[in-house]
Formats: C-alpha cells, sequence, structure tokens
C-alpha cells in the first residue's frame, strides 16, 4: 500500500477526523500490517507534506481559537461542509485548497468577488449550490480555467465522456463564487416555453390579465450566474438560436419586445458528449465553437483521486472496495476504448455502486448500478471482468 492511500484510508476509517496523534500512529500500523518496515519519524516527514495532502483529499484543521485550539486531520470534504455552514462550528481551516469563508462581506474566491446570496430572490437563490459538491481537480485544473473564462468574461466549452464531473465542476464553482447556476438539458425535450417563457392568464375576483412569465433565459439575464447547457451538442435550433443571441450581442429580446440587458456575472457553459460515443449527437460545427472562448476538455480522474470522489459522494467509506471498483472501472474502458464493450463506465455509476453497497452484497450493488447499464449482449463480458477485478463478486 502506498502512503497516501494510508493517509485517505486512515481518516476516512475515523469517520472524516482524526488527531494528529492518530493519524500518525492509523498510517504507522496500518503500512506495517501491509508489510511495510516505514518508520514513525518516515510518516511525520511525509504525511503532513501538503502536495500529499490533497492527493489524499485530506487536510489540517485548527480545533478552537488560533492560540488555544489543538489540530486535527479532517478530508477536504468535511472541510468544505463546515465552511459552507452544514459542518462543525469552531473550526477553522489550516490550508483547506481553494476554499473561503462563503457571505462574509466582500469574500474573493480564486480573484473573482464571492456574491451574496441574500441579494437574491428566494427561487434564485435556490439555484445556489448550500453545501460543496465535492468536484476534485484533475492536473488539467478545470476549476482555475473557470475562473480564467470569468474574469475575462468569456465563455466555455466542457467536453467528455458522460458521468466525468462536468455538472459537478460548474456546481463546485456555483458554490464557492455563491452564483445561481441555471441547468437545462438539451436532449430532454426542452421547450422554448421554458426556455424563453410564455403569456398566461392570471386574475382574481372575475377579472383576468395577460402577463409574461420568464422562462430560464431571462431570468438567467436579469440575475446573472452560469448558463449551463448540458449535452449541448443536442440543442434544438431554437435552444442555439437564443443562447448565441445572448452571447452575440450581451442581451436579448423578449417576444413581448422587452430588450433584457444581461447582468455583468452572466456567463455561459455548454457542455458536450463525444458524438462518436453516444447515438443522436451531433458534432458541433465551427461557428458554434468559435463562441467558446474556453475549451476544456475532461476524462475520468487518476485511480486514486477517483477512489476520494466515489467515497466522499456516496459516504461509503470502504476503501478497499472503492479500490476495487475503481480498478474494474479502468478495465472496463479500456474495453469500450478497444470496441470491446459499447458503453462507458463512468465515476457516477461507481458512486452508485458504493451507495448500493452499504446496504446490499457486492454482486447486487454492481449488477444493479453497473451491469444493468450494458447492452443485454455485452453483460456477460461484464461480469467476467468483474469476476476476475472483484474480491467477492458472486457471493450474495
Amino acid at each position: 500500500m502506498e502512503l497516501i492511500d494510508a493517509m485517505r484510508d486512515v481518516v476516512r476509517g475515523a469517520g472524516g477526523r482524526i488527531s494528529e496523534a492518530d493519524y500518525v500512529r492509523g498510517i504507522l500500523d496500518t503500512l506495517h500490517a501491509d508489510g511495510s518496515g516505514t518508520t514513525e519519524q518516515s510518516v511525520k516527514s511525509n504525511a503532513f507534506k501538503e502536495s500529499r495532502m490533497v492527493d489524499a483529499g485530506v487536510t489540517r484543521v485548527t480545533v478552537g481559537s488560533a492560540r488555544t485550539g489543538h489540530k486535527e486531520i479532517w478530508t477536504i470534504a468535511a472541510a468544505d461542509a463546515m465552511l459552507s455552514g452544514t459542518g462543525v462550528p469552531g473550526v477553522t481551516p489550516a490550508g483547506t485548497p481553494g476554499t473561503t469563508v462563503i457571505n462574509n462581506g466582500g469574500a474573493v474566491w480564486m480573484g473573482i468577488e464571492v456574491a451574496d446570496r441574500n441579494d437574491y430572490d428566494e427561487a434564485t437563490a435556490a439555484r445556489i449550490p448550500k453545501a460543496s459538491p465535492g468536484f476534485v481537480e484533475s492536473p488539467e485544473e478545470e476549476l482555475e480555467a473557470l475562473c480564467d473564462a470569468h474574469i475575462s468574461m468569456e465563455h466555455t466549452m466542457l467536453e467528455g465522456p458522460k458521468g466525468c464531473g462536468k455538472t459537478i465542476l460548474v456546481a463546485q464553482f456555483c458554490f464557492h463564487t455563491q452564483l445561481p447556476m441555471w441547468r437545462f438539458n438539451c436532449s430532454e425535450g426542452i421547450t422554448e416555453d421554458d426556455l424563453v417563457g410564455f403569456m398566461t392568464a392570471v386574475g382574481t375576483d372575475g377579472a383576468t390579465d395577460t402577463v409574461w412569465m420568464d422562462g430560464i433565459i431571462p431570468r438567467w439575464a436579469r440575475n446573472g450566474g452560469i448558463l449551463f447547457a448540458d449535452e449541448f451538442n443536442a440543442a434544438s435550433p431554437t435552444v442555439m438560436v437564443w443562447m448565441h443571441m445572448a452571447m452575440d450581442s450581451a442581451c436579448i429580446v423578449l417576444p413581448t419586445g422587452e430588450l433584457v440587458e444581461l447582468h455583468p456575472s452572466c456567463r455561459v457553459v455548454a457542455a458536450i458528449n463525444p458524438p462518436e460515443d453516444y447515438a443522436g449527437l451531433e458534432e458541433l460545427n465551427e461557428a458554434t465553437r468559435d463562441r467558446y472562448a474556453m475549451g476544456l476538455t475532461m476524462t475520468y480522474l487518476p485511480a486514486a483521486s477517483e477512489m476520494t470522489v466515489i467515497m466522499d459522494q456516496s459516504g461509503n467509506y470502504d476503501s478497499s472496495l472503492a479500490r476495487e471498483i475503481v480498478a474494474l472501472a479502468g478495465d472496463l474502458r479500456r474495453m469500450k476504448d478497444d470496441n470491446t464493450l459499447g458503453c462507458d463506465c463512468s465515476t457516477r455509476s461507481l458512486v452508485q455502486v458504493m451507495r448500493l453497497a452499504l446496504r446490499q452484497s457486492q454482486t447486487r450493488a454492481v449488477e444493479r448500478a453497473l451491469i444493468s447499464k450494458y447492452a443485454r449482449h455485452n453483460r456477460e463480458k461484464v461480469r467476467t471482468t468483474c469476476r476476475a477485478r472483484l474480491s467477492e463478486f458472486g457471493a450474495v
């Protein structure tokens, strides 16, 4: 077992927080049980290095005041939850990467002024994530790229397979900046009424009047935030026209004739899936792509990072199971790449397996959350791969 694996396992095994002394002792015991001859001094020298802690998904916190408090090791997810107001009070992060206290009057995150959710109406504020979604950056530093695009007043296109983190990336950005996330899925038959708005009759005491009801795009234009078009390469011409109008002229003209200028924080993020991998998707033309100054190609995380994600998002901290499930995903993705399988294996599916495995056997969790998503003629190939990779597959 690697040191980083031991660091991750010890903190998660303690429920997400542990004293520094128990952290060192737990890592040492774990490595010795795995046959390593490492020393306590070596653990102390290496297990507190910031780069290794980031890779393990943990951070140091000070519990109590800076002068009289004591140090603990927390998962980064637990520290983010505390910062968002959903965690334990009285804890001050000691260097949690990329986080900041929100709603503190003038806070700044990665060069962007953090908005105050109290400035929004209730319906708009509900679109701001209340807790960290748990996105973990790859070496491509996707969050930093989104920040650069936002500061430069540019729009972003994300390209990558389903379930690799495109939506969670945008939600993480909105959590830190406290900007609303106006999400819609282009492949789900969204109508012009949903997108733009419609006229409707309202009235009381027998009298009626006809009023205009804003759709997603006018509400985004008035309030600001991120307009997130998921599966954008499945968008209808109507969707394209309205998005291009907003991006090209910094305003929209409603069917009522009203001109709505875009709020200064308005940005568009479009997410597309590789058209060669999914039926019914089209390659975007050059004119459409040219409107997006920032293009990010996303894929699945390295194994150690993906383990962190699926444990944090599922609430299942069985690191042995997570390690096997991520290794299985690697096998299945390679089979997809060489055309042995016709379907990818998403991080989202791995989270679902881990969550089901809290209450069901490994076999049933994998069958129901992963194998069932493959075409019938491919399922036995996937089962064979599961038997080779998973220690308890086949046991009910």
